[in-house]
């Protein structure tokens, strides 16, 4: 590529490829009493100018990592060396700055892996304990406590929330309600989640969907029907549930709801003494969702993608 004018000498500038390095000669025809000088500015190992092929005359030197000008003493040695240098220093400036991001960058990423909770996405199933909600005429008080099982896993809870307190004959009753862990307990609760224990304050909520059924006419009728579950617990390590959770972990499962220790008032009328919620053994199908590792290794791939190219594009 030769550049011309009357005023100017001539520019030449080749491009020599060996093995992963680059050099580029520039070169002035000046007149004979001028001297020759070299000048060299480093110059990534990655970048290739797009420049007409060597001439007979170029030389090359394998592995170089820097920008050669053969310069030809002239008045505009000075500004073509000023200009070359300042635009070398800037892309080197540049590489480093984004380079230094790209650090930071998977440095704050590795520090936060410490502090992400363990989030579990398939469902945990229970497959054993009884949730016993006692009614306001049975002469208890809550908070009422219970505990969970499935693989793995131990969920003790305690919780405000009551029973069904009555029900007439011949009407339909629906035993579906959510129960919350309690908000007011001045102790955390030891909390096994698929083999790793917490000692957590719980927060979040269980939601029991019962099949709705008729109540019999006597007390020796059937007061039982099927319920499944499905929740989100989380466990904090304050009481106040501030910051991020130690874990969270998605419940499910199924089984009988019955109304207990019943007594009959007459006329059709039944108080309840309590609710009970009895999970029984049964297979749960995972969730195919990607794990939070995964994503996050991901996310960082196409950052340090984008870091790249684009300083390869201000290159």
């Amino acid at each position: 590529m030769e550049f011309s004018s009357a005023s100017m000498p001539a520019l030449r500038l080749h491009q020599c490829h060996a093995e992963r390095a680059c050099s580029v000669f520039a070169s002035f025809r000046m007149p004979a009493a001028h001297s020759k000088q070299f000048l060299t500015i480093p110059w990534p190992r990655s970048t290739f100018a797009r420049t007409a092929p060597p001439s007979r005359g170029a030389q090359s030197r394998t592995g170089a990592s820097a920008l050669q000008l053969h310069i030809e003493d002239s008045p505009v040695k000075a500004a073509l060396r000023a200009y070359l240098t300042r635009r070398a220093v800037v892309t080197a400036i540049a590489l480093g700055r984004n380079r230094m991001r790209l650090r930071l960058l998977l440095l704050a990423a590795v520090s936060c892996l410490g502090a992400v909770p363990h989030a579990f996405a398939d469902p945990i199933a229970i497959s054993r304990g009884t949730v016993a909600l006692a009614s306001p005429f049975s002469g208890l008080d809550p908070p009422f406590g219970f505990e969970l099982f499935g693989n793995d896993t131990a969920i003790a809870v305690e919780t405000f929330a009551q029973g069904t307190p009555a029900v007439g004959a011949g009407t339909r009753v629906d035993l579906s309600t959510t129960v919350t862990p309690s908000q007011f307990l001045n102790h955390p609760l030891r909390e096994t989640v698929n083999g790793a224990q917490f000692d957590v304050f719980l927060s979040g909520g269980l939601n029991f969907n019962a099949t709705p059924f008729i109540v019999p006419a006597t007390i020796s009728g059937s007061f039982t029907t099927l319920f499944t579950m499905s929740g989100v617990l989380s466990g904090f390590s304050d009481r106040d549930r501030a910051g991020l959770p130690l874990f969270t972990a998605n419940l499910a499962g199924h089984g009988t709801a019955s109304l207990v220790s019943l007594r009959d008032t007459g006329g059709g009328s039944f108080l309840v003494g309590s609710t009970v919620f009895t999970f029984s053994p049964a297979p749960v199908s995972p969730t195919p969702e990607p794990r939070t590792l995964v994503m996050l290794v991901g996310g960082l791939a196409c950052v340090a993608f984008l870091f790249r190219r684009r300083a390869v594009a201000r290159m």
